[in-house]
């Protein structure tokens, strides 16, 4: 074989160079040379352990399940030593200086409720007949207020409602050491926080950021929702008060497993969120996100992705409800967004929740192609799914659009009258000539969430035993990537509850690793 030829030092030197470019990047990392017709995209919900520790049965210390199936106990039968009448634990004393707070704040129909507490709630059992009632429950007596006043992320800090169901750290061993705090918390304190335009900070009190019961989405009466501000503050002062005297006559040293939570699951799990998109999804040329915090998005905007990610925000942004959808766009393959969301929730009978759905316009540049592209938080049954996929369908109609859409459709692995099933949407969907990444015949056991909630939360109903997780935890089928059915083929689709692009099957979420308890739901698709 003749020799090679024999070739400049400096040659061979440019070329080295160039290969070790091409293999690994000019900062060491993996290149991906993506096929200019494929579309990349990851949706996720990732919500879960925003506030609560407790709230998710979660692999955990020894004290950790004790303290979890102590209180379950109680729940179950709470007896004498733990199910007081309700105004022996929430005093008429209590109950008369938070209802002096609310006429101060100029609240409607404090004597309404008032008078309610009078005749019905303080005659209740504390545990066996109010914060267990379904009712309560289905109804958001509870879980509204607590969703508002939880955990509070300001622009220059983190407040906490004095609560057992958060990383509060104030005193909370005596219940009357610990209500002045509570009341000079809800109608005294005052939060730093955006505005609803995202046009600026401004000053609000905490009683100010509550939000009404809807009889819309919830099954509340006319008026009920009349009075759902006071009467929602009313079961919320309840509730703290019962959790607090429960855990400190069933564990005196419950706080310590509460630190120890707090510490691993909470406070850092926005870092979490970062590092698992940073690390696993940035190849994506697209990230739908759902109930995403003020926190995460303050960090997503901060963070050197956003160099690279165009961020679209649903123009009714709403900061007080602290969970909103949020969609990137990597900044190569896609124009900056218009925002399109009231021209999509126009088109719908019912009123969504604000910041449940994000829509955009956007040019893809390799193909040139316009699309309009949605994330979207559906509603705890699914049964807005179908009508905000139409509204979306009718509005790309309308000024013809290719759609690519990640959604929660919170549907179900058998649907009813109150629940959507995923095989009807796919029949919904497949009627609109749209396909999703899963196909047109979805499996309704591949399920893209597994939790477990335990009773210490304001929906204590939806708890489970320890040792019914598997039997009787959510595992559902629900989140989904959906497009045209002649705009794309699909090429993969890969679920992940590690953080890793693997998905383990029979792993309750969230972990101290994985920190939603929905999976994310990455798919590469081919476009036609």
């Amino acid at each position: 074989m003749a020799a090679l030829p024999k070739l400049p030092k400096s040659y061979l030197v440019a070329v080295i160079v160039v290969i070790t470019f091409l293999m690994f990047g000019p900062m060491g990392g993996e290149v991906v040379v993506q096929n200019p017709k494929e579309v990349r995209a990851v949706t996720w919900n990732v919500a879960a352990i925003n506030n609560n520790p407790f709230e998710y049965w979660i692999t955990g210390s020894e004290q950790y399940n004790k303290l979890m199936e102590g209180f379950a106990a109680v729940v179950k039968e709470p007896g004498e030593a733990y199910d007081f009448v309700v105004s022996e634990l929430f005093t008429e004393q209590m109950a008369g200086e938070l209802f002096a707070e609310m006429d101060r704040a100029g609240w409607v129909r404090v004597d309404t409720v008032r008078k309610k507490w009078a005749e019905e709630i303080s005659h209740k059992k504390s545990i066996s007949e109010l914060i267990t009632d379904p009712v309560v429950g289905k109804k958001r007596l509870i879980s509204m207020f607590d969703r508002v006043t939880n955990t509070i992320h300001t622009e220059s800090n983190t407040v906490y409602r004095p609560t057992a169901i958060n990383c509060y750290s104030g005193d909370l061993n005596k219940v009357n050491q610990w209500w002045p705090d509570w009341i000079d918390f809800v109608f005294t304190h005052k939060v730093s926080v955006k505005s609803k335009k995202m046009t600026g900070v401004k000053q609000k009190h905490v009683r100010e950021m509550l939000l009404p019961i809807t009889k819309d989405k919830y099954p509340v009466t006319d008026d009920e929702m009349e009075m759902s501000i006071p009467l929602q503050t009313l079961y919320g002062a309840i509730f703290d008060t019962v959790i607090i005297h429960t855990l400190n006559t069933l564990d005196k040293n419950w706080g310590v497993v509460r630190k120890e939570m707090c510490d691993k699951l909470n406070k850092g799990k926005t870092s979490r969120i970062m590092s698992i998109l940073s690390d696993t999804y940035t190849d994506c040329d697209v990230i739908f996100l759902q109930e995403a915090s003020n926190e995460l998005l303050r960090a997503i905007k901060t963070h050197v992705i956003s160099g690279n990610f165009h961020i679209a925000t649903p123009s009714d942004f709403d900061p007080d409800r602290n969970q909103n959808s949020i969609i990137l766009l990597k900044k190569s393959h896609w124009s900056p967004p218009e925002d399109s969301t009231t021209a999509v929730t126009s088109r719908l009978e019912k009123t969504l929740a604000a910041g449940d759905l994000v829509a955009a316009a956007s040019v893809h540049k390799a193909s040139g192609s316009r699309f309009v592209l949605a994330s979207y938080h559906g509603d705890t049954n699914g049964l807005l799914t179908t009508p905000v996929v139409a509204a979306l369908y009718g509005f790309a109609q309308q000024e013809p659009k290719k759609i690519l859409f990640g959604l929660d459709a919170n549907t179900h692995e058998k649907g009813d009258h109150e629940h959507l099933g995923v095989e009807e949407f796919a029949q919904f969907y497949v009627s609109k000539d749209l396909n999703t990444c899963f196909g047109e015949n979805p499996n309704p056991r591949n399920y893209t969430t597994f939790h477990a909630r335990t009773h210490l939360q304001p929906q204590t109903n939806k708890g489970v035993a320890h040792a019914d997780r598997a039997l009787k935890g959510d595992r559902s089928p629900k989140d989904f990537i959906l497009f045209r059915r002649a705009d794309f083929s699909i090429i993969s689709t890969t679920k992940d509850n590690t953080g890793n692009k693997v998905y383990l099957d029979d792993t309750v979420i969230p972990t101290l690793k994985f920190p939603s308890d929905h999976g994310a739901v990455s798919t590469v698709l081919n476009l036609r």
